[in-house]
């Protein structure tokens, strides 16, 4: 029996000492709870303090940002404004064009009428049609360069809308007029009417050109194509004097000039003969070589070149080979003395005296 109560009495105290360490475990337990508490106290304000802080950074530098770009944006509306005032000073039009743009709807479009349609495709038929009429059946001898060649000499013409032609016959140029009938009766040389219901196309030259001759119209036919460049002028005076002239075109002949060219220099210019207040004769030199005389009366031009040798001129032209033709000549300031006349620089308002009678100033053919 004491054996038991005794150990009743060892287990109560173990039991309280368990139970004491318990408590002061537990005890120990709830200030590190403690502790840890504060601790975490303390760093959540710590953590609070940064944070705050770095609110307050992304603050400050979103406010800054916020002022530069408000600068920006100032400064954006400024420049902008100064543009358009000056597009505004610029034209104020285009400003109400794009205004009336913006404000009223766009305006459908229709497309072109058919009478519009109709009149252009007339007028485009219409060309195409003059065209095929010129290129295959227009027998006119106007617009086309006529070529004959006589005795060697090639003789090239050219018949304007306005009644004037143009011939080349070598380097020179003759000017002059012509006219043409059509549906005439045929008459004769005289001019007397042969045949009242034969009806002819004819043509006269005021000048000797080719087969023409002046006063005379010569009765003409033209065949071929022109757009080809095979079209033929066939003319006739009657009584077997016939002739023809094919489609050609002209080029200007190059004349050679001499390897030691020699040019004075005060002869250079334009010189003219008058006569009774109507210029007769005309002069001009270069100072590359090239030299023209021109006889108006005769509507006659020679170009040719030119060089100095032994204190004459020697003008070389084209007729049918090269022909050279030494001209005595002198200077007395705005005067030439030349061809037996006296020549006065264009536009000097010299006044040299002048025979009474015109001369025959020509070059020798």
């Amino acid at each position: 029996m004491n054996e038991n109560t005794n150990n009743n009495d060892v287990l109560e105290e173990a039991q309280e000492a368990v139970a004491q360490e318990a408590a002061e475990t537990a005890e120990e337990t709830v200030e590190a709870a403690d502790e840890a508490v504060e601790a975490a106290e303390e760093a959540v304000e710590e953590t609070a303090e940064d944070a705050d802080e770095t609110v307050q950074e992304v603050t400050q530098t979103a406010e800054d940002a916020v002022d530069a770009a408000a600068d920006t944006a100032e400064d954006t509306v400024e420049a902008t404004a100064e543009e358009i005032t000056d597009d505004l000073a610029d034209g104020e039009s285009e400003q109400d064009a794009v205004s009336e743009e913006i404000t009223e709807p766009a305006k459908k479009k229709f497309p072109l009428q058919v009478p519009v349609i109709i009149a252009l495709c007339l007028v485009a038929a219409a060309l195409i049609g003059y065209f095929v009429y010129s290129a295959f059946f227009l027998r006119e001898p106007e617009g086309v360069t006529w070529s004959t060649e006589i005795e060697g000499i090639t003789y090239y013409l050219d018949f304007n809308t306005d009644n004037t032609f143009k011939a080349h016959i070598g380097s020179i140029e003759v000017d002059g007029t012509y006219h043409k009938s059509k549906n005439q009766p045929k008459q004769d040389l005289t001019g007397a009417t042969v045949d009242e219901s034969q009806k002819v196309d004819t043509i006269s030259l005021d000048y000797q050109i080719a087969y023409f001759v002046p006063g005379y119209a010569a009765e003409y036919e033209i065949t071929g194509s022109r757009i080809l460049g095979n079209q033929v002028f066939h003319g006739t005076y009657g009584q077997g004097l016939d002739f023809t002239m094919q489609q050609a075109k002209w080029q200007k002949p190059e004349i050679e000039k001499p390897a030691d060219l020699q040019i004075d220099e005060d002869l250079v210019g334009t010189w003219v003969f008058n006569y009774s207040g109507e210029d007769i004769y005309k002069l001009t030199f270069d100072k590359d070589g090239n030299m023209s005389f021109k006889k108006f009366q005769e509507g006659t031009t020679y170009n040719g070149t030119y060089t100095i040798s032994n204190g004459q001129i020697n003008f070389t032209y084209v007729v049918a080979d090269s022909t050279v033709v030494p001209l005595d000549y002198s200077l007395s300031g705005d005067i030439l003395s030349c061809m037996n006349v006296n020549f006065v620089r264009e536009g000097s308002g010299a006044t040299p005296d002048q025979p009474f009678a015109v001369p025959a100033a020509q070059p020798a053919e």
